[in-house]
This record gives C-alpha cells, structure tokens and sequence, in this order.
C-alpha cells in the first residue's frame, strides 16, 4: 500500500513539474518580460498564450504576397509586411511575438551597431535546433570555438588566395553536375527551414517522425556524405605529399594542419572531420545562395534602368576591354530618409560614388556583411565574385526584363524572386 502511495506520489511531482513548466513557458516568463520590455519603452500587441503573433504574421504575409508588385513598389510591405506594419503603428521601438518569445526590432544605426560590436554579450538565438542541420559552423560558434574556428579560416580569404581561385572550383573542387544536385538538396533543405522558423518551436518536437523532420535529417545526411567522401580524399591527398589547390577546402585543410603541428600535434587544437563538414555546408550556402541572389537582383536593376547598365558597361570596358577580367582591374571598379535625404526610395547609385561611408555620412545604414567582430569572413571573396560574373555578362551581352516577368521578392533566409527572373540577353 505504502508503494503505491509512493508511487503516485511521485507521478503527482512529475505532473506538478512539467505542468509548472508549461505553464511557466507559455503564460507566466512571455508576461514577465513583457513587463520588463514596456518599462524599457518597447511597444507591441499584447502577449496571446501559445502563437503570440504568429498567426498575424502568417495571415499578413499571405495576403501581401499573394500577387506580384511593381518593380517601382516599396518592397518592404511586401516582403516583411508584419514588421513593418508594426513599426508603423508603434514606431521604431518595437518587438513581435515569435510565440513566447519576443523578438525586438532594431533599427536605429547606433543601436544596431552596440548589438553587433558585443557579440559576446548579443550571443546567437539558435532556435528550432533542426535548423543547424541547414547552417552551422562559423556562424553559430561563441566564445573560444568561434575564436579557434575563425583563425584556421582567415587563411582562405586572403587577398593573395582570392587571386588564385576559380569560381566553378572555389568552394570543395567539386565539378557542376555534382555541384548542381548539392544545390538542389541544400535548397529544398532551405525552404523546410523557412517553414520552421515560421512555427513556435515545442522542445522535443525534432525527435518526432513527421515528414519535414525525416526529410531535413535524409538531406543532411545525403550531404554530409558526400562531403565526407571529399573531404577524406584530399586528406588521403595531403598525407601523399600532393598539394591541396586553391580552392576554400584545400586551404582550410592546410591551415588546420599547420594548427594542430604548431601545437604539438594536439588534434583538439584543430577542428574534427565533423566541423570541417559544418563548415563546408557553411561556405557553400553562404558563398553562392548569397552571392547568386545579389547578382539577380543587380540584374533586375540594370534591366530596369539601362542607363545606369549602359554606364556599367561602359567602365568594364574602359578597364578591360574584351579581355577577361582580373582581380586588380575589379578594384578600379568605383531607405530611411533620416539617413538618406529625401530620395532614399530613389535607385540611385551615384550615392556610392564615393563609397559606402560617405553615402551614410559615416554611419552603418548600409552593412550587407553585417560589422563587429563577427563581420562576414567571406565578404571579400563574395564582391570579387560578383563583381568578375557582372562584368564579364556587360562585356559580351546587354539585357532586359522579359515582358512576363513578375516581380515578387520573398524572403526565404536571402531575398529571392519568387517566380524567377526572366531576363533577356543580347549578344553585343
């Protein structure tokens, strides 16, 4: 009798604990700190258990998304139309529900700047944990992981290893049929992400067999494989004595060998099979979702003003002529309206004429590769590509938007043209 007394007793604690933490999670902690946020002068809808402002956010994007835009429309309404409806409504100092968490809005330029230079204090907000199956590496890593990562990485974004490299090679030195299904596994792992990241996280949810969980773990594992087998055969090559080239893979290889034997051949010193795979997945959707995107939407640019494509041209050709492009010859290449006057909403690219923090007046409105300490490690390899593709497609071609193209720029971790871009080429 006294056994099942006990028993139950201690079924009741078990009860009274999960139950205490629910409650905690989604009622008691959101109002807390929203307590604390309004004290501070942040403003937002009130707390709703469970979704906080998630279904808005749904229904809101849904509707604005629904049907292409002008290409002269504002395009912030329509990709983050909940944001900016709330920005709107409570100004500048705002946050949203992301379930029971609270996301805080940040856009004044010397706020954004105190986030970024604190990284230590500021630390990554991992989330639905299924989505460091999608990125990893560099990008997550705190404190003296994130220190140690970074320094066996610099080597590969020298200015001098920049000049070597090949852009259909750069990455691992796969060829482009291997390359083409990687890109289709990682993009299909990308859109299960967004659908993730737009649904409150419930701890424990990751271990259940529904078919975006299975699907992101068979992805994860079709790329880890096949990173696996590249990575161990230039290892195989190194330790035969054969260079290991020039590509990021390569160089990362090296520089974490010359760690680990600068260090008395201490292998914790060095990164594990397992890192450099995360940081390959790392290089590849950073280095070319990232840098393919900007050179679509600079593209859609120049198709819609062709005088400023017209003057591109012209100065590609005034450096280069009909030659291939070089890495010196590419550096001879020259929305708020608080910040930016009047014509913020204007495509203007004489702001820039004569860089970035002279068109901002010396502040941070304009930092594609982020600032601080953490400022994005590839932010040189990614404007020396971009910058050699766009020139060599003004030397040979002029351009167009096709008649039936539709403009619609949705977010889906980068901004991305919801229906493609259809351009036309001309061959000059």
């Amino acid at each position: 009798m006294n056994l099942h007394i006990a028993a139950a007793a201690a079924a009741a604690v078990v009860v009274y604990f999960w139950a205490w933490q629910i409650v905690n999670y989604v009622w008691l902690r959101p109002r807390r700190v929203e307590k604390w946020l309004r004290a501070q002068g942040w403003k937002s809808n009130p707390y709703r258990v469970w979704y906080g402002d998630l279904k808005d956010v749904g229904r809101m994007t849904v509707a604005a998304q629904s049907k292409p835009i002008s290409v002269h429309h504002e395009f912030l309404p329509y990709v983050l139309p909940y944001h900016h409806h709330i920005i709107s409504k409570y100004g500048k100092r705002s946050l949203i529900w992301h379930g029971p968490t609270p996301r805080i809005i940040v856009t004044e330029p010397d706020m954004i700047k105190e986030v970024l230079n604190k990284h230590e204090v500021f630390v990554k907000v991992y989330g639905n944990p299924l989505n460091k199956l999608l990125i990893s590496g560099l990008s997550l890593h705190e404190g003296q992981k994130w220190a140690k990562h970074r320094r066996i990485l610099n080597p590969a974004f020298t200015i001098t290893k920049l000049k070597l490299m090949y852009i259909s090679r750069t990455a691992f030195g796969i060829t482009m049929n291997r390359e083409r299904k990687f890109s289709c596994s990682k993009k299909e792992q990308a859109q299960l992400a967004v659908q993730l990241s737009r649904s409150v996280y419930i701890p424990g949810l990751r271990f259940l067999p529904t078919e975006k969980n299975k699907r992101m773990k068979e992805i994860n594992r079709e790329v880890q494989d096949v990173l696996r087998g590249i990575i161990q055969r230039r290892e195989e090559a190194m330790r035969a004595g054969e260079k290991t080239g020039n590509d990021m893979l390569g160089i990362l290889l090296e520089s974490n060998s010359r760690e680990v034997e600068g260090n008395g051949n201490r292998e914790e010193l060095g990164i594990s099979t397992k890192e450099v795979i995360d940081e390959c997945k790392l290089f590849y959707f950073a280095g070319q979702e990232t840098t393919s995107n900007l050179l679509v939407w600079t593209m859609v640019m120049l198709s819609i003003h062709q005088n400023w494509q017209t003057q591109a041209r012209e100065e590609v050709l005034q450096v280069f002529g009909k030659s291939n492009p070089d890495f010196d010859g590419l550096n001879q290449l020259k929305k708020d309206k608080e910040i930016w006057g009047d014509d913020a909403k204007e495509f203007k690219p004489e702001r820039f004429a004569q860089g970035v923090a002279n068109a901002t007046k010396g502040g941070i409105a304009a930092i594609p590769f982020s600032l601080g300490p953490r400022i994005c490690i590839g932010q040189n390899f990614a404007m020396v590509e971009a910058k050699l593709v766009l020139a060599m497609i003004l030397q040979h071609f002029s351009f167009e938007l096709s008649p039936c193209y539709e403009h619609a720029p949705v977010p889906v971790l980068t901004l991305q043209p919801k229906y493609g871009a259809k351009i036309m080429f001309t061959k000059i």
